[in-house]
């Protein structure tokens, strides 16, 4: 059995090719709508993160302590002010 490429997993059992490694949360494919299959997993930015299986650098949301549009770049929230929330 093969590994799936770096930053990604094979989300089924007996799997028979790399079209089902999916990248890892943290990281985006950058495919989905154009027809080709997964074979690299791109780190989101800076104070960035992103659920399992994300296809689009907008799904890398801003962490808490983050601000920023969905896809970065994302700042620190300067000192006396705070975001509590992702995205």
């Amino acid at each position: 059995c093969k590994k799936c490429f770096a930053n990604a997993y094979q989300i089924d059992d007996g799997s028979a090719g790399i079209d089902g490694c999916k990248c890892n949360a943290g990281y985006y494919s950058g495919v989905e709508g154009t027809g080709a299959p997964v074979r690299s997993c791109t780190v989101c930015p800076d104070g960035a993160s992103s659920v399992v299986q994300s296809d689009y650098l907008t799904d890398c949301k801003c962490n808490t302590g983050w601000t920023g549009s969905d896809g970065g770049p994302c700042l620190q929230c300067i000192a006396g002010t705070y975001k509590n929330a992702i995205g």
